[in-house]
């Protein structure tokens, strides 16, 4: 029986449906720390029809963003409010460039996570095109709301983020953009007003009719499950039911991808991530592009760890420690074919500067450079993984025993300002 073919209130008498409906509503919203006015309780019978909310109505005439110099990083910022207000603050958050942005899958991370018995964490890759640690820093401490801050963040690049040998014009773009002197002045962008009540049963598949007569109900939603549970547990103890509802498996709610003709940007899925299918093939690719030798590579060449990435990083990690947040390093795989001694000697500055770096400011550092040097059908081209190294790189990081995954499902109590 699936309850969303039928029309609320089928199958019960009208007095019972309409008591049924306000208590049920009335405690599932207790279960839930959500408050409901009284005014409002008095209009949820079976046959009043329901009206949109004026936060809502608010945030569907709200002005768009305004620009941040960067195609890639408008296109996330709005598909992530989006994010925030139909699925809730993220536990975790990937961050970091073109590299991290196709590199990392986060929702093969979630389904491995749940597979280890982890829970259905909420996994967000909130990854720009050409991000340096002076951008990760300022998107993560300035741009993205406080209140939503994730428990851990992974930020998956290399050395070229840290570079300050090199100029930074994807920073330098944004910070001379009108959406970054906004940013400064205090005005952070905000996700919309969450659904009301009606609305997030209904993104859940679950009529209030159900609910309301506490029908036992069978069937797990990866979204609300333990709402489910928790208002289930609240409902049968007081409303009796004659049937049992079966739910089937519910995907999250529905995120709308942002049009990527409005930011000429290939588009993304739903949780930030770039599916890039392509498979290296040195003799193709090289057919089409230079062999480039690492001295003559301007993203080693000149090659400076200190200066104004070196100060992001710092920053950041100063942030994130303050807060509580988790902050990983993932330096993510090169090809042997890109990796010729010069730029692998230059990996190995790297690679030094981040244990000298990330341990001692409360960071940690997983090293995948070397992970699959000669897999060439996990790269895109000689410096970027594609979907089915991504799908790798997630399979890893779940099985990491040194980042925190036990407590981001343990202590998983969101605040009631998060949707359900």
């Amino acid at each position: 029986m699936d309850i969303r073919s039928l029309p609320l209130g089928a199958g019960l008498p009208r007095s019972r449906c309409r008591l049924g409906i306000n208590l049920g509503i009335r405690l599932t919203a207790i279960a839930l720390g959500i408050s409901i006015p009284l005014a409002a309780q008095a209009n949820t019978s079976a046959n009043v029809p329901h009206s949109p909310s004026p936060q809502l109505s608010r945030a569907a005439t709200s002005e768009p963003l305004p620009d941040f110099g960067s195609p890639r990083l408008g296109q996330q910022l709005e598909q992530y409010l989006q994010y925030l207000s139909r699925v809730g603050r993220p536990d975790v958050l990937i961050v970091g460039s073109s590299r991290s942005l196709q590199g990392i899958d986060p929702d093969v991370l979630t389904q491995e996570l749940a597979r280890q018995g982890h829970g259905n964490l909420r996994i967000y890759n909130f990854s720009i095109n050409g991000a340096t640690a002076q951008v990760v820093d300022w998107v993560v401490r300035e741009l993205l709301p406080p209140d939503r801050a994730p428990r851990l963040i992974l930020w998956g690049d290399g050395s070229r983020a840290f570079n300050a040998g090199r100029p930074d014009l994807t920073f330098a773009a944004i910070a001379s953009s009108a959406g970054h002197r906004a940013v400064a002045t205090g005005q952070r962008p905000t996700p919309a007003p969450p659904p009301d009540l009606g609305e997030r049963f209904a993104a859940l598949g679950i009529g209030t009719y159900a609910i309301a007569a506490g029908c036992p109900i069978e069937g797990w939603s990866p979204v609300g499950g333990r709402l489910l549970d928790r208002a289930q547990r609240a409902l049968t103890r007081t409303v009796p039911c004659q049937d049992t509802i079966t739910l089937r498996a519910l995907e999250p709610p529905a995120i709308a991808p942002v049009d990527p003709r409005r930011f000429a940007m290939d588009p993304l899925t739903p949780t930030g991530f770039l599916a890039d299918p392509r498979r290296f093939d040195p003799a193709r690719y090289y057919a089409q592009f230079p062999k480039v030798a690492g001295q003559y590579d301007g993203s080693y060449v000149p090659f400076r760890l200190d200066g104004p990435q070196d100060q992001a990083a710092r920053r950041l990690l100063n942030h994130t420690r303050s807060r509580g947040i988790t902050l990983a390093f993932i330096n993510l795989p090169l090809s042997r074919d890109y990796l010729d001694p010069v730029r692998l000697g230059y990996e190995q500055q790297f690679n030094q500067y981040l244990a000298a770096t990330f341990p001692p400011n409360g960071g940690r550092v997983l090293d995948y450079l070397l992970l699959w040097p000669d897999a060439r059908d996990r790269f895109a081209d000689p410096s970027h993984i594609n979907r089915h190294g991504a799908a790798a790189i997630a399979q890893e990081l779940a099985r990491d025993r040194t980042l925190p995954w036990h407590l981001l499902h343990e202590t998983r109590d969101r605040p009631s300002s998060d949707p359900i």
